[in-house]
């Protein structure tokens, strides 16, 4: 992905803040990549294309991350009313924003111009 310099640096700091490196860098930037407009465009093998949105992305995360919330949960047998806490408390979206902007995750989002 180093004709696409915006991606790069992008998929570069999140993993800087994550402590992870991606298998797949290009999977992390359409992870990352909230715009639909020019912002979208880069040049990949001598052509312009358009990273796809996060939105498939966020609707297959959203099932995944419950799952293994879920797993954790069984595991550590705690009562039932304790499932829909934690997966408020835990996988809300507003939790979420909010320890992604702690972090500095936001300054990672490629937004629309």
């Amino acid at each position: 992905m180093t004709s696409c310099p915006r991606f790069s640096r992008k998929v570069a700091e999140c993993e800087s803040i994550i402590a992870y490196e991606f298998n797949s860098n290009s999977l992390c930037a359409q992870a990352l990549n909230t715009a639909a407009d020019s912002m979208s465009v880069c040049v990949l093998d001598g052509s312009m294309k358009k990273m796809p949105k996060n939105d498939r992305l966020a609707v297959h995360g959203d099932p995944a991350v419950a799952a293994y919330l879920c797993s954790l949960w069984v595991k550590g047998g705690h009562p039932k009313h304790c499932w829909n806490t934690l997966r408020r408390d835990l996988i809300s979206n507003d939790n979420l924003t909010r320890v992604g902007r702690e972090n500095g995750l936001h300054k990672c989002i490629n937004m629309n111009g």
